[in-house]
């Protein structure tokens, strides 16, 4: 039986230390800031970074300043004003001001997805003990509707909201006594009621999850899941073109590295970004694939409003894999790509008034953080051997391979950093000597 994931959310809230659970550092996630706007923020495994010059100059937000720990990793929501929100152990929570992630309405119920519409509105899923519900608000973040969707032991995973905001899909399951069961659920009134999908030819396990990934701006009953399946470390891709009533099979892969990003473009392409088997992108709503030239290893992957497309990358090498000498990465036609930043080149943390959590935990936090991002060493950026053998099979069975040597992608030369484990242990030791300050 999968454990529930809000249990171990409550036991990580309690016990959690500042820093990032002993994880290598990484990016995970990117934000971009909707409209003519150079703001970005990018989730890390050590905390937040942001930048207000369209990724030149980064700086740092600690865990603790916005009310996490651990090995969590919240989820966030640019508002359309430049609010940030976030999921947090104390509920969801706002930073308006730069500085300090303040509390909500739903301060006291924990949030596990927040997502924004294209209008501003924001739609939250609660996976709380006390609600288990969908909280849709403007931007001034009152909620004042709040819909009731399950019972408490429900645990919510992905969140789509529609362009027009009428629109929303929320997956997630319920946890049993002997086994746990998928949840899908579709709102086509903003939000005001819930139904369940019909979900036909979802193929699952018993360990498996559902997350839903991509819907359709031009097509709001378009979506795109991703069934995950932790036993056998198997993605199984799938679209509806009817809300969710039923779904054909894309793609299929095993990536011991990681769960794989899926990106829906403005113009319809679909991009497949894996850690460990290189990307793919399709023009026919995933019907077809084919690999792109760059095997970068992808965590996350974000669209700007300009069309580039960015990716959380591979700083450092590690036992499994070769680095891609940044963290972040950026192309504007999939074929060569710019390096936006390594992990060493972050400029410091933010600089806030005393009395804030950012000053008052961050600042010294960083100064331990700092000596284990970098420098790097210098060695070719995003140059990796061929895989052994397929890894992609498509829906219909047959295998291709998804890359070999790029040999020269990249638009500019990176370092490869210090071997993941080293960092580990680095980091761990700066985590032990920090919890010991009082």
């Amino acid at each position: 039986m999968r454990a529930l994931v809000a249990a171990a959310v409550l036991s990580a809230a309690a016990s959690a230390s500042a820093g990032g659970g002993g994880r290598v550092p990484a990016t995970n996630r990117i934000e971009l800031r909707p409209g003519p706007y150079d703001d970005i923020l990018v989730g890390t495994t050590f905390g937040l970074l942001v930048s207000h010059d369209g990724g030149t100059t980064w700086r740092y937000m600690c865990p603790a300043a916005a009310h996490y720990g651990g090995a969590y990793d919240p989820d966030y929501a640019y508002g359309m004003n430049g609010a940030i929100f976030a999921t947090s152990f104390d509920g969801l929570a706002v930073m308006r001001d730069g500085c300090s992630f303040g509390p909500t309405p739903l301060l006291a119920k924990f949030a596990s997805q927040v997502e924004r519409g294209a209008q501003g509105e924001l739609a939250v899923a609660l996976s709380d003990p006390t609600a288990s519900a969908i909280a849709v608000s403007s931007e001034d973040a009152s909620f004042p509707q709040t819909t009731p969707i399950g019972v408490t032991t429900d645990y919510w995973q992905s969140l789509l909201v529609s362009p027009d905001g009428q629109r929303i899909y929320v997956s997630g399951y319920r946890g049993l006594e002997v086994t746990d069961s998928i949840l899908l659920l579709e709102s086509h009134d903003g939000g005001v009621s819930f139904a369940p999908m019909a979900g036909a030819n979802l193929t699952t396990t018993a360990s498996s999850t559902v997350i839903l990934v991509a819907i359709d701006p031009l097509a709001p009953d378009r979506l795109y899941a991703r069934v995950d399946d932790p036993t056998t470390s198997e993605y199984a891709f799938y679209r509806s073109d009817d809300a969710g009533a039923a779904w054909a099979p894309l793609t299929t892969l095993v990536d011991l590295a990681g769960p794989p990003s899926l990106l829906l473009r403005a113009n319809g392409e679909l991009v497949l970004g894996t850690r460990s088997h290189g990307m793919q992108s399709s023009v026919d709503h995933g019907a077809t694939w084919e690999p792109l030239a760059c095997p970068l290893h992808v965590a996350c992957l974000a669209e700007s409003a300009s069309g580039e497309v960015w990716a959380c990358t591979q700083n450092y090498d590690s036992i499994e894999l070769p680095g891609d000498g940044y963290a972040l990465m950026r192309s504007t036609d999939l074929a060569t790509w710019s390096a936006v930043m390594q992990l060493h080149d972050i400029a410091g943390p933010v600089a806030c008034p005393d009395g804030t959590l950012q000053h008052d935990r961050c600042e010294s936090e960083w100064a331990d953080l700092a000596p284990l991002l970098g420098p790097t060493s210098s060695s070719p950026a995003c140059v990796v051997a061929p895989p052994d053998g397929p890894m992609m099979v498509d829906a219909i069975g047959s295998e291709a391979p998804v890359h070999g040597d790029n040999g020269g992608c990249c638009s500019a030369d990176g370092g490869r950093g210090n071997a993941f484990a080293i960092l580990v242990v680095l980091l761990a030791q700066a985590r032990r000597r920090r919890n010991h300050k009082v």
